[in-house]
């Protein structure tokens, strides 16, 4: 969802390309003027592309004479700018101090700071002028011509911004972005454990685990402590799982036809359990033929499962895919479905290549692979298997991290990621993938404008009008560590095709975090960490992102429809009666799903069609896709025309 005054910004900002300028040239800002006395204009955060920080006075301090640092965005005035007209150019104002960005002592040298002074006495050292792109936004100073910049361009907290001779690099490019959506997170609520995997339940609570022990991970004890999590009442309650002899940290994860979670390899690599929420108890299934760890994992169309990739774990490399079957709880080999082939070279080693694969399932028991390599695939889970080329994801590159949701039918939406598994900048790029037509047909590739801020560990969910929430993750990705963490969250409009900020998360939620959606439309984000006692980046909580759907816009909560009948099973192409109030007109299935270390291959949301309606009845046809809409336990929402969703009824497609 565009908030209309980010959208009134932009299309303020990036006007003047319109005209026929050239990208190339600087202009002055006059045109793009905004007055700090607008009535709604509540500035905009100017965020570092490179190291995903904002443009704040060091402290936040309202002085003059505070030097202008990059330091981690929240929703503050101190971070607020506004770009006002002037004679010459255009002046940069903070809006909490009311003071102008100025070169420090009208210097043309390279390295000169810049800090915030009285705007009557800026001159011409605090004239601006500025290059836009369609993504970003250069600053030139009219005085000297250089650009503005962080000193060395580094990514530190606090580090100075400066001027530098102006070069084609994200270290100097700005995103401007705009006023945020009416949205909020809930308190923290503490957990008893690190919660690194979460799953959504038909009950609306959550299923949450971590390892042996609660706090930290290694060594493999065939262990695993869980907790069910309530969002009704904010209460969870624990269970050390022992009887399976599984510590199901680092997992693969898929949700079954029957509603029952499979839980493969992790930190015991050869082990693979199954999570029943009708009776709450877990159990050992058939061992795996390879054992594995960070392996990518998807429920089939046959109502089977694969699994595929993860030399985390035991051992390194030749993790060829293998299918689950349900009537026997066994495996078998894909001889000829190599994780080698489908991985990409990681440059910090040979284990992280073949991890956290991202896999759909597709129609005839097929699998659709869109990474984290740049290359994509089909895979045929037949027989022994083969694997189908699908094309690049674009221009995109190896994106370990990252993650990808369905936003509808055979639609992706790809997100983030780095180059390699951790210490290396990550990216703010967006991708969507349609694979819709199938195997052996061409997968289309759309390039989306970026997110405001790089990230890698984030998690993804997609909402039931078909928006996704980005939540967390940092630009440079370093495990076990708060650092450069992103603590404003996105959500991504696939009208608009582009991003708006959200509220702020209280607690970094970085690497071993997950984000789930809730039956009541709202996203749990919890976690990180799980790195010892003394690890200050442990975090053993949740908290509960209310999104813009849920909110008129001055931040009241909006009249909600309700479902008040639906079936509770349904198949393929059927017609079904369902009965809703409260201004109801849309409908869309969501898949229950799992979510461990930003991978949530299960997630998948699909239109549904309203056949007729009669007052508060309606009937609706079932989606006649199997591999779209895949055997299992879907969220039924009921939406109003602004998108305003219903509490999700429970769904069965068999």
């Amino acid at each position: 969802m565009l908030d209309p005054r980010a959208f009134a910004t932009a299309l303020a900002v990036f006007c003047w390309l319109a005209s026929g300028a050239a990208a190339a040239e600087f202009a002055p800002a006059a045109a793009v003027a905004q007055s700090p006395d607008a009535p709604g204009d509540q500035g905009m955060l100017l965020v570092g592309r490179y190291a995903g920080k904002c443009v704040a006075p060091a402290g936040e301090s309202a002085a003059a004479g505070a030097r202008l640092v990059q330091t981690t965005c929240f929703d503050r005035p101190a971070m607020s700018w506004s770009v006002v007209a002037a004679t010459g150019g255009s002046r940069l104002v903070n809006r909490a101090s009311g003071l102008c960005a100025v070169v420090v002592g009208g210097s043309s040298a390279d390295e000169a700071e810049v800090a915030q002074v009285p705007c009557a006495q800026s001159g011409a050292s605090g004239l601006w002028t500025m290059r836009a792109s369609d993504d970003w936004v250069v600053f030139a100073s009219v005085q000297s011509g250089k650009c503005l910049g962080v000193k060395d361009a580094g990514i530190e907290e606090a580090g100075p911004l400066v001027q530098w001779t102006c070069v084609d690099e994200p270290s100097q490019q700005w995103t401007m972005s705009g006023p945020g959506a009416p949205s909020s997170w809930g308190p923290k609520i503490a957990m008893p454990i690190v919660p690194v995997a979460a799953s959504t339940l038909r009950n609306g609570k959550v299923l949450t685990w971590s390892s042996w022990s609660r706090f930290q991970f290694a060594p493999d004890l065939g262990k695993t402590f869980t907790s069910i999590f309530d969002p009704e009442t904010g209460t969870a309650t624990e269970k050390l799982v022992t009887n399976t002899g599984h510590d199901m940290f680092c997992p693969g994860t898929s949700l079954l036809a029957d509603g029952r979670i499979l839980v493969t390899g992790g930190e015991s690599a050869s082990k693979a359990s199954i999570y029943d929420p009708k009776t709450n108890k877990w159990f050992a299934t058939g061992e795996l033929n390879v054992p594995r760890g960070y392996n990518g994992d998807t429920a089939l169309s046959t109502g089977e499962a694969l699994t595929i990739g993860g030399s985390w774990s035991g051992g390194l490399g030749g993790k060829i895919g293998e299918v689950w079957n349900p009537a026997t709880g066994t495996w078998r080999k894909l001889k000829n479905v190599s994780g080698d082939a489908l991985a990409a070279d990681d440059p910090l080693g040979d284990s992280l290549g073949d991890q956290h694969m991202w896999l759909f399932g597709a129609d005839d028991g097929w699998a659709f692979h869109a990474g984290p390599s740049a290359e994509m695939h089909w895979v045929d889970t037949a027989g022994k298997g083969r694997i189908v080329e699908a094309g690049k994801r674009g221009d995109d590159t190896y994106s370990q991290n990252g993650n990808v949701v369905m936003y509808e039918a055979g639609k992706l939406l790809k997100v983030g990621g780095a180059p390699s598994y951790q210490v290396a900048m990550a990216t703010s790029s967006a991708y969507t993938i349609d694979f819709s037509r199938g195997p052996w047909k061409p997968v289309k590739v759309a390039k989306q404008k970026p997110m405001a801020f790089p990230r890698a560990f984030a998690n993804s969910v997609v909402l039931p009008n078909g928006e996704v929430v980005v939540v967390g993750g940092q630009s440079f990705p370093i495990t076990f560590t708060d650092s450069h963490a992103a603590m404003l969250a996105e959500i991504w409009s696939p009208k608009t095709k582009s991003f708006t900020r959200l509220a702020a998360l209280s607690t970094p939620r970085n690497y071993h975090s997950v984000a789930v959606l809730l039956t009541d439309g709202r996203v749990l984000a919890g976690g990180g960490g799980l790195c010892g006692d003394d690890c200050d980046a442990n975090h053993p909580d949740v908290e509960i992102l209310t999104p813009p759907y849920l909110l008129n816009a001055d931040g009241s909560y909006a009249a909600r429809p309700t479902i008040v009948k639906a079936p509770k099973k349904a198949t393929w192409g059927e017609t079904i009666e369902v009965r809703a109030e409260g201004y109801a007109s849309t409908f869309a299935l969501i898949r229950l799903n799992a979510a461990t270390h930003s991978l949530n291959n299960d997630q998948r949301r699909m239109s549904v069609k309203v056949l007729s309606a009669d007052g508060p009845s309606f009937r609706l046809k079932m989606p006649k896709d199997r591999g779209m809409l895949l055997p299992g336990d879907w969220m039924l929402f009921a939406m109003t025309d602004k998108g305003t969703p219903s509490v999700a009824k429970i769904i069965r497609v068999q």
